[in-house]
């Protein structure tokens, strides 16, 4: 789910197919989308319990985001890992970015 500034709440707008890599210290999202495949990759630790912070290292169809810091929550329940980030409003698009996402993964 896509939450914005502005109240409104998006299930998937992009109608996304993404998968999620977390392993030793970087986060590989890749997803792909009606304008191709977008890959994201980050450094990230464990901050406390429940949270981490993750540094982008690569995003070529946002280059601007590079360096970009997010903090995010997660937790497991059944099997699914349930997520929630803060990621950075690109710039200038802040009418149409999210301010939080809420995403549920399931292990392949």
């Amino acid at each position: 789910m896509y939450h914005f500034g502005d109240g409104t709440k998006i299930p998937n707008p992009s109608r996304a197919q993404c998968r999620i890599e977390f392993a030793e210290g970087r986060l590989i999202s890749e997803c792909v989308t009606s304008r191709g495949r977008d890959r994201i990759v980050s450094v990230y630790r464990v901050t406390g319990p429940g949270t981490y912070e993750s540094e982008v290292i690569e995003n070529k169809n946002f280059p601007d985001v590079i360096g970009a810091r997010v903090r995010g929550e997660f937790r497991v329940d059944n099997g699914k890992l349930f997520t929630t980030v803060y990621p950075p409003v690109a710039k200038g698009s802040a009418a149409r970015s999210p301010i939080k996402i809420e995403a549920v993964w399931v292990r392949e």
